[in-house]
């Protein structure tokens, strides 16, 4: 078996049906393990939603398989100052008590491994100005593509503070945050939707970001009968039909 052509073993990997059979195929034999590696951007693509649950050793953490009902075979280790502010694109956001923002890949963590040497496991942005020791001061982060699988084109946008400010980074390309002044009052959710950037404020309308002059535009109202202002928070989620 571990000589088969890497193009045959390709197939075979694209027909796997869940996250737990990719596990087991590569660790049938090293040349499958190192198939597996190699093509670790194809597991990332999965839609099979997993959540993240707390180990017993400290600070230690794995993935557990919703559709599989079972933990992987994957414990990794966050830096304990740090705590999870939600994911985006198959990564984990977290952030510090100085709200400098990291982006981690759980499928390529691995326990004893110096995560912060590896930009495809681990990445650190500049933190959030002004900073402050309030966690839940970071209300989202969203990532516009796969930092693994575009590497040097995608963006990351914060919605942050009490007041709900904004903010993004292209972090092969800038050095710090930029911050979008608008004029939509607190903007409750964001989600990155056909290319762009999309949030919905306080009423329930729907803007998105243009990129180009670093504003926010209307993008659509929403047809509703009931008071969407009398809701505390409102979200952005994309239909199963795209």
């Amino acid at each position: 078996w571990a000589g088969l052509p890497s193009e045959l073993v390709d197939l075979i990997l694209q027909r796997l049906a869940s996250v737990s059979d990719y596990f087991r195929f590569g660790a049938t034999c090293t040349a499958w393990h190192d198939v597996v590696t190699e093509n670790i951007n194809y597991l990332l693509s999965q839609k099979h939603p997993m959540l993240i649950v707390p180990l017993n050793a400290q600070d230690v953490w794995s993935l557990y398989s919703i559709k599989d009902n079972k933990l992987l075979p994957l414990p990794f280790q966050v830096p304990y100052v740090d705590r999870f502010v939600g994911s985006s694109n198959r990564w984990l956001v977290t952030v510090d008590d100085d709200l400098v923002v990291r982006l981690l890949n759980p499928l390529c963590l691995v326990l004893g491994k110096q995560i912060d040497r590896d930009l495809n496991t681990y990445i650190t942005l500049p933190p959030l100005d002004p900073p402050c020791f309030v966690f839940n001061h970071i209300c989202k982060v969203v990532l516009s593509a796969n930092p693994t699988s575009s590497p040097d084109d995608y963006m990351v946008m914060a919605i942050f503070s009490v007041d709900h400010h904004v903010a993004y980074i292209r972090p092969n390309r800038d050095k710090e945050w930029t911050y979008v002044h608008h004029n939509w009052g607190v903007l409750h959710d964001l989600i990155y939707y056909r290319d762009r950037f999309c949030a919905i404020g306080y009423k329930g309308e729907i803007i998105y970001f243009n990129v180009a002059d670093r504003s926010f535009f209307k993008y659509l109202p929403i047809n509703h009968n009931v008071d969407l202002e009398n809701f505390e928070i409102k979200y952005l989620v994309e239909s199963l039909a795209g």
